[in-house]
């Protein structure tokens, strides 16, 4: 029996020895599975630290790019203020404007039917001025016909007279200046 134990044992420390060598094998090459995957993490980590970094500055970039965007966003809701100012002082100005232009249209119109009876008017004088000029012809003719007669009346008492005014004349003043 101590034989069978002592292969017993020696078999266990065999298999213990085994096993402490295939322990060590397998820790050896876990070790360099866990150096590799160090290795390979801390690559990982590096280009995620750079990427990290990369995404850090992009990030800043993008809030400088948002104070932008926000300063820009105040200055356009400013702009959009005014704006809407101007269009309210347009607006106001359109009515005027339309409330002008109601008052030239009625002015328009008054002054249409001004130059209506205007019109009449001009037409009633162009015939009243007709009428006139036909009785000035008229009454010229009978002017000119009265005017023959007062002449010739005149020359025959200038013929009657003249004689007698030649020898008063030279009664009065000792000569005469119709001869």
């Amino acid at each position: 029996m101590q034989e069978k134990e002592t292969q017993k044992s020696n078999t266990l420390e065999k298999i213990v020895e085994n096993l402490a060598v295939s322990m060590t094998q397998g820790f050896e090459k876990i070790e360099g599975q866990i150096d590799t995957l160090a290795i390979s993490m801390a690559k990982g980590f590096e280009g995620l630290n750079k990427r990290l970094d990369i995404v850090e500055s992009d990030i800043v970039e993008i809030k400088s790019d948002i104070v932008e965007i926000k300063s820009d966003i105040v200055e356009i809701r400013s702009e959009i203020v005014e704006i809407k100012s101007d269009i309210v002082e347009i607006r106001s100005e359109i009515v005027e404007i339309k409330s002008d232009i109601v008052e030239i249209r009625s002015e328009i119109v008054e002054i249409k039917s001004d130059i209506v009876d205007m019109k009449s008017e001009i037409s009633d004088t162009k015939s009243d001025l007709r009428s006139f000029k036909t009785e000035v012809r008229e009454e010229f003719g009978k002017v000119h016909e009265r005017l023959d007669e007062i002449n010739e009346n005149t020359e025959a008492i200038i013929k009657d007279y003249h004689p007698r005014i030649i020898k008063l004349e030279e009664k009065v003043f000792g000569n005469t200046t119709l001869v």
